[in-house]
């Protein structure tokens, strides 16, 4: 898609009002300018999440999560900042231009496409035509409330069903075309229907947008059983996951997310009342699937058939799940069942216990693969051979080692024989470091600790953040008075930014696609600002007036030490001149600053409170 224009993504951000988007999803309490919550992003019972109603931004205490409106659904919804943009624009009716040489406008043109015919399918279910299909869904006890929630509709058995709605429509025919809803006639003009006689499943991103289809045979119609849509600009079945928009809190509130097979299987898992379930479409579950995965969770259950098809399937997604960070849990169903028959044969309580008792799937392979070994060195080889390509997988190194030590006792070798067993291995397949690294940095990049800020600084950063008229106050702060490069850096880049966008400045600094700030960086001036106490603008402006003669102090006695030890030494009766009186001006320059001090020295502790009461937040 083309680039969305700066001014756009500006405009957007004004328009959205963080307090009412947040509180979508967060009870809040305000207290003063601040509101604070339940963090959604982790679990905890006393709130350490607050939202800057004047600033538009958040920041959480607990996890350290923090930004502006676009950070908060990309983190919340899993979506890229393209797509946070564009869900908000629609959200606050903000119109995003088309750039980019078409592109965007024919990416539009395919989610249009999709979204008529899901439309389509549904008023198709809902008619005359879709009594035989309303049958089917109650026999395999889909209620209702379900088929709404899925959007579930029917393809009629027509060739020209949905061609016929898109009929005078040439640039929606194109795009159906494209996106694969329609094909063309080998004959003759005109275009069919691809989906004919189908139950049909919309697949849809968090950001609303439909991607494509999946399709049930209804009856013994032509063609496979089942049909989904082929690869197409809007649509990569690699990283798709059915049911995923449905499934976003509970995977956050479960802290995992439970993986079936098929669209029917999920389904059954929400009539149980499991509603973090996902499935892929018409594919295994791959290393796109992970990455996507990981960004909500760090746990996966797989809930596949118990048959030996069910258990190979499991075990050739774990090294893509093992690499990408994720602990991997396998739950097996009884023989001949799949989660819709175990639901019906046996029950919601049945199903729901077979997914709570789901084991480490890498253990289960371990005990696996050490069955029937009678340590001769043929078996432990084999042993070995078995399970060294996942032991190479898992990408937190303490695991990893935990699992090859336990690996070695069974098999009565040295961890060392079977850690070069498993590099070895790891060579042979290609695989080199490149896995682990790239999970480390995926880890990493979610627990980003703030870094070390001088206490004057953060004081002056955090009354600038509240009160940016105060910038003017830094007229007097010299550039050698700050000797920190960081500290230097970060108010520079704040001041710059609140001198160009006024309050909005920090929202812009901490936006997920903002590039004068390192993300660590980003997360200091977070926690800065969320911990900056309640006051008003006459103490702040005490505050910085405070801080800046502090700072000179401090520099003019660095340089009264330097010049004492100059003199001792010089020998050059001018230059001893000259350094007797810039040690007296700096002297004088000190005791001018001290003056104007406070009594008191200002401090976070001696100012108003900035958390809710008995809140005890972590100091930097």
């Amino acid at each position: 898609m083309g680039r969305i224009p700066d001014s756009v993504v500006d405009e957007v951000r004004e328009r959205a009002d963080i307090v009412s988007m947040v509180g979508r999803y967060v009870t809040l309490k305000k207290q003063g300018p601040r509101h604070w919550g339940l963090c959604p992003f982790h679990d905890e019972k006393t709130p350490s999440f607050q939202v800057h109603e004047d600033k538009q931004i958040f920041y959480c205490f607990g996890c350290g999560a923090g930004g502006d409106v676009f950070a908060f659904r990309i983190r919340h919804d899993g979506l890229d900042f393209p797509d946070a943009v564009r869900l908000l624009a629609r959200e606050y009716g903000v119109t995003v231009p088309e750039t980019g040489g078409g592109s965007e406008s024919r990416s539009t043109e395919l989610y249009q496409a999709n979204e008529i015919a899901s439309g389509f399918f549904r008023d198709m279910l809902r008619g005359p035509d879709g009594a035989a299909a309303r049958r089917y869904l109650e026999e395999r006890g889909v209620p209702e409330d379900l088929i709404e929630r899925f959007a579930i509709g029917l393809a009629p058995a027509r060739w020209d069903g949905l061609v016929s709605k898109l009929n005078r429509n040439d640039p929606m025919l194109r795009a159906a075309e494209q996106v694969g809803l329609i094909g063309k006639r080998q004959t003759g003009d005109g275009h069919y229907d691809r989906f004919r006689g189908r139950i049909v499943f919309p697949i849809t991103e968090p950001g609303g947008n439909t991607l494509g289809f999946g399709g049930r045979l209804l009856g013994d119609g032509d063609g496979p059983k089942y049909l989904n849509s082929p690869e197409s600009p809007v649509y990569h079945k690699s990283r798709v996951l059915f049911g995923l928009p449905l499934a976003l809190d509970a995977i956050r509130e479960a802290g995992r997310v439970v993986v079936v097979e098929g669209y029917f299987d999920l389904i059954a898992l929400h009539r149980a009342g499991i509603r973090n379930g996902v499935a892929p479409c018409g594919t295994a579950l791959g290393r796109d699937h992970a990455r996507r995965i990981r960004r909500y969770t760090n746990e996966v259950v797989l809930l596949f058939d118990g048959d030996e098809a069910g258990q190979k399937a499991a075990e050739r997604c774990l090294g893509s799940l093992l690499s990408e960070g994720l602990r991997v849990r396998a739950a097996f169903l009884p023989t001949g069942e799949d989660p819709d028959t175990l639901l019906v044969n046996k029950g919601a309580a049945a199903l729901r216990d077979c997914v709570e008792a789901a084991r480490p799937l890498l253990d289960h392979l371990i005990e696996h693969a050490l069955e029937g070994v009678a340590h001769h060195a043929w078996d432990t080889a084999d042993a070995t051979r078995k399970v060294e390509a996942y032991l190479h997988a898992v990408a937190d190194p303490v695991e990893r080692a935990h699992y090859i030590r336990q690996f070695s006792s069974y098999l009565e070798l040295s961890p060392d024989v079977v850690q070069k067993s498993v590099r070895s291995a790891a060579t042979t397949a290609g695989r080199g470091n490149r896995l682990q690294s790239e999970a480390a940095s995926t880890q990493s990049s979610r627990n980003l600790r703030p870094l070390r800020v001088g206490q004057t600084t953060k004081l002056i950063l955090g009354a600038l953040g509240a009160f940016p008229h105060l910038l003017s106050l830094l007229e007097d702060l010299e550039p050698g008075w700050l000797p920190d490069e960081q500290d230097r850096f970060l108010l520079e880049q704040l001041a710059t930014a609140l001198r160009e966008h006024g309050q909005t400045g920090i929202a812009q600094l901490l936006s997920p696609v903002g590039d004068a700030l390192s993300e660590e960086l980003k997360a200091t001036l977070s926690r800065i600002i969320a911990e900056q106490p309640l006051a008003d603008s006459k103490t702040a402006e005490r505050t910085v007036k405070d801080c800046v003669a502090r700072l000179g102090i401090q520099a003019l006695d660095r340089r009264s030490h330097e010049l004492t030890a100059l003199l001792q030494t010089c020998t050059d009766e001018r230059e001893l001149d000259a350094m007797l009186e810039e040690k007296q001006e700096t002297v004088a320059r000190k005791h001018r600053l001290a003056s104007e001090l406070l009594t008191q020295p200002l401090s976070s502790k001696t100012l108003p409170s900035k958390h809710p009461p008995n809140k005890q937040v972590p100091q930097l």
